[in-house]
C-alpha cells in the first residue's frame, strides 16, 4: 500500500528549513519529486507572499558565500545566479553591498601566489590563468597581477 502523498506546502517549507533556495531551485526539486505544475505555481506563490521564498535574500547569501568563502569572482556569480532565472538587477545590487576590488585584489594575489609555487614558467603561468579565469576573475586584472610576479 503507498503511503500518502505529503502537501506540496510541507515539502516546500521542509527544504526552505534545511537551507536557503531561490524560486528556481524549489520548483525543479518540487517538479522533481512529482507534483504537478499547478500546485508548485501556489505553493511558490504562498511561499513568496509569507517571506519563506526570497530570491532576493537568496543572492545575498549567494554572493557573500562566493566572495568570502569560494573567493569566486564577479563574472562567476553573476553567470551561476543568471543560470537560475535570477533577475540582474538583484544580481548586481547583491554584488554591490558585498564587492569590494581591493579585497578582490588581495585574494587574487594569494591565490596565484599559491598557485604558482615559485614555478614562473609559461605553462604554469597559463594554468594560474586558466585557474583564474574559469572562477570568474577579469583576465585584464588576472594578467596585471601576474606581471608583478614576473
Amino acid at each position: 500500500m503507498d503511503k500518502p502523498k505529503r502537501d506540496v506546502k510541507e515539502i516546500l517549507l521542509m527544504m526552505l528549513a534545511r537551507r536557503e533556495h531561490c524560486r528556481f531551485d524549489a520548483q525543479n526539486k518540487l517538479k522533481q519529486k512529482g507534483y504537478e505544475e499547478e500546485d508548485i505555481k501556489n505553493a511558490l506563490k504562498w511561499a513568496e507572499e509569507n517571506k519563506y521564498l526570497d530570491d532576493a535574500r537568496y543572492t545575498r547569501l549567494y554572493v557573500e558565500n562566493a566572495l568570502m568563502l569560494k573567493h569566486q569572482g564577479k563574472k562567476r556569480i553573476i553567470y551561476d545566479l543568471s543560470y537560475k532565472h535570477i533577475d540582474s538587477k538583484t544580481i548586481h545590487n547583491a554584488i554591490d553591498e558585498f564587492y569590494d576590488k581591493d579585497s578582490e585584489a588581495e585574494e587574487l594575489t594569494a591565490t596565484i601566489e599559491r598557485r604558482l609555487s615559485g614555478d614562473y614558467s609559461d605553462k604554469s603561468k597559463n594554468r594560474v590563468i586558466r585557474y583564474c579565469l574559469s572562477h570568474g576573475y577579469e583576465f585584464s586584472t588576472v594578467k596585471s597581477i601576474l606581471d608583478k610576479f614576473c
